[in-house]
């Protein structure tokens, strides 16, 4: 397995599968491979970080167009100004029973206009049991559902349009965010969730 691995400048389409898929990168040595500056569209899932793939690094990837722009179960990953938007799922954590998932980040990336029709799920974190960050993020046009999942933290985001799901989750955080006009941004909770957190943020009209 190589160590340091760098995929870049590709464009990526029409895969009945995933355009890029990367699995068990985290036995040690973990490979910390690059994904840099690539287009995958028409896919089933644009990218695949699949279980046990950890310290992959995404930069300048565009993901559209697919069911999934992205499923992310391993942990240490990190995305930084990607697009995620027009899939009808953007961002998909399904981390029940994975190990050592999570605990990444997402900065900058554009999650938006999920399909069908602008109300599809733009994020799903489901069995995060590690904690995840979503900073300086764009959120629009689509629903973020959190369940079974601790340490979930919003940061510093533009969010609009947009239903919050939470359901049976531990530590969820919005803080210092921007939620557009408040008849656009509802939340919903099911079951128990404990230490949820929604502090200085604020709508387009007040």
């Amino acid at each position: 397995r190589d160590i340091n691995c760098t995929l870049s400048n590709l464009t990526v389409s029409n895969v009945a599968g995933c355009g890029i898929k990367i699995s068990r990168t985290g036995i040690s040595p973990a490979s910390h491979t690059q994904i840099l500056n690539c287009n995958v569209s028409r896919c089933d899932c644009g990218i695949m970080l699949d279980t046990y793939s950890e310290f992959n690094m995404s930069t300048n990837v565009a993901s559209q167009y697919n069911y999934y722009g992205v499923i992310c179960k391993g942990g240490n990953n990190r995305f930084y100004n990607c697009d995620f938007s027009k899939n009808n799922l953007g961002v998909y954590m399904p981390c029940t029973n994975e190990p050592n998932n999570a605990h990444g980040i997402f900065v900058g990336c554009e999650i938006a206009h999920s399909n069908p029709d602008n109300n599809g799920y733009a994020v799903i974190c489901e069995g995060v049991s590690k904690g995840e960050r979503f900073e300086a993020c764009t959120i629009g046009f689509g629903k973020i559902k959190i369940k079974d999942s601790k340490g979930i933290k919003f940061s510093n985001s533009g969010i609009s349009k947009v239903t919050l799901e939470l359901e049976n989750s531990t530590g969820f955080i919005m803080n210092s965010c921007s939620v557009g006009n408040s008849a656009n941004f509802k939340i919903t909770q099911t079951g128990k969730n404990r230490n949820t957190r929604i502090i200085n943020c604020f709508t387009s009209n007040g």
